[in-house]
């Protein structure tokens, strides 16, 4: 911000506040302490919930967050923000969330702003496990809520897909008719067991859980400046802090990635369906923006806001990967690629292991054996075993489409002031996708592979080799097949008629 700009009516909320963020580990995370921070420069302190791990304490591990490239413009801007920053030691799966006394007494007498985005991500989480990190972490979250005076604003992060269930997912919180606290009573083996007939239509304990927690609020939190922000597949940055920006291969990500270094060549879904992306930036401005909202309105139904691209400015998964193969052909090819990209999709699963089994698992089975015999690393089967089953777990999403309501967006949107639409903002409608997936899949080359986006010649001449190698065991492999087996085919038909 300008300093004889005036501030906007956001960055007037947001200033000398006080704030307590849960999940700034997480890419999602840390794109929104470095947005509050960059541009919200007069805020006060942010409190971020960090669990301790192998060993290193909370302050060690925020120290160690601060490295993270997203945070290289502020840092040139303004380095002595950070020091607004500070850490509290706790785990959302811990009763009271873990945290001390003094540090719990800290965040009661001073906070007024609180935005829970932690959560596990992971589809196939145990449903018990899934239950305590996401429906009981908010529950945690929501008990310290009610002890805080000053709060007028509390923030939770949910997923598009909490109802996936429907084909229409509208902008409020959908009923469930699951019991958690039933979960909790069984044991973790029946609990295993149960799972399906648990979660219904949803396909996971991930979409599942979410659901319940929205329920929690709704049940919990009447009292309480709640809003709800549900992001659908968070991408890499749009504009900020770099275009591109991505650090997490969760969701489109990793396609693109394996895809890219031709690791992976068949994708198990439709070319076809809507990919709801939506850039990591927007969806922090979004949080941001929701949070000064919900303090200056406050409404007798918690307000919902469907975080997406596909009511707006839709683009097709098949779409995708063509501005991704632009990108790496004519532009910024990765290193070391296993083979020249190139990406089909494939609705049913058993035609896309099929495809995977002849063009990935074979060639990693013979390399693997080759690194075995000459007493090299064996990795190659270990790595295609978790790329598969990462793509197996997204196949619902990439093989489906929904109806989202969006005009919760849109009404924020009328009621921001030109300068807060400008500094965060939301709107999707100018996103063209072409150069958006093009920095994206730069973006993959220099934060997710760190590899040199600016020195492409050599990774040029080895995509290209391996293009002409592939013609070449193309021709090679048509010539045998009919040498041995469709000419002596042929022949002996012609003989018997």
């Amino acid at each position: 911000m300008d300093e004889k700009s005036q501030p906007t009516d956001i960055q007037n909320y947001y200033q000398d506040r006080s704030l307590f963020l849960t999940g700034v580990s997480g890419f999602l995370g840390k794109a929104l302490l470095e947005k509050l921070l960059r541009s919200c420069p007069k805020i006060g302190t942010i409190n971020v919930l960090i669990r301790p791990k192998s060993g290193f304490d909370p302050g060690s591990r925020l120290r160690t967050i601060f490295q993270s490239p997203i945070f290289d413009l502020l840092k040139s801007q303004n380095p002595g923000a950070l020091n607004k920053v500070r850490a509290i030691g706790g785990d959302i799966t811990l009763p009271h969330l873990g945290i001390s006394e003094d540090d719990r007494r800290h965040l009661t007498e001073t906070v007024s702003v609180v935005i829970h985005s932690a959560a596990s991500v992971k589809f196939n989480e145990p449903i018990k496990v899934a239950l305590n990190i996401n429906y009981h972490g908010t529950a945690r979250i929501l008990e310290l809520c009610h002890e805080m005076p000053l709060l007028t604003s509390f923030v939770h992060v949910s997923t598009a897909y909490s109802n996936c269930d429907l084909e229409h997912v509208p902008e409020k919180i959908v009923p469930s008719t699951v019991r958690p606290e039933d979960i909790d009573a069984l044991s973790d083996e029946d609990a295993v067991k149960l799972t399906p007939a648990l979660i219904g239509d949803k396909p996971n304990t991930y979409t599942f859980t979410k659901s319940l927690a929205e329920n929690l609020l709704r049940k919990e939190g009447a009292q309480l400046p709640i809003t709800i922000v549900r992001p659908s597949i968070i991408g890499a940055a749009w504009q900020e802090p770099q275009p591109g920006y991505v650090d997490s291969t969760c969701g489109v990500t990793g396609v693109m990635a394996a895809s890219g270094k031709g690791f992976l060549t068949c994708m198990c879904g439709d070319g076809a369906s809507v990919a709801d992306v939506i850039p990591l930036d927007v969806t922090a401005n979004l949080i941001i923006a929701a949070g000064y909202d919900i303090a200056q309105t406050r409404s007798l139904d918690i307000p919902v806001y469907n975080c997406c691209t596909g009511p707006v400015n839709p683009v097709t998964y098949g779409k995708i990967w063509d501005y991704t193969l632009e990108q790496y052909e004519e532009a910024t090819p990765l290193n070391g690629v296993l083979r020249y990209p190139s990406l089909t999709f494939r609705v049913s699963l058993l035609r896309f292991h099929l495809i995977n089994f002849l063009c990935t698992f074979l060639p990693c089975l013979a390399a693997d054996t080759v690194a075995y015999l000459g007493g090299g690393k064996v990795k190659m089967m270990r790595a295609y075993r978790r790329l598969i089953n990462s793509v197996v777990v997204y196949h619902y999403f990439a093989s489906n489409q929904w109806s989202f309501e969006s005009s919760n967006l849109e009404r924020l949107n009328q009621r921001l002031s030109p300068a807060d639409k400008n500094i965060f903002f939301t709107n999707v409608n100018e996103m063209e996708w072409r150069s958006y997936i093009r920095n994206y899949a730069r973006g993959i080359k220099t934060w997710i592979f760190k590899e040199d986006a600016n020195d492409v010649e050599e990774a040029r001449k080895r995509m290209l080799r391996m293009y002409w190698i592939q013609k070449v065991l193309l021709m090679v492999t048509i010539s045998i097949l009919w040498s041995y087996a469709v000419r002596p085919l042929m022949f002996l038909f012609v003989s018997h008629v």
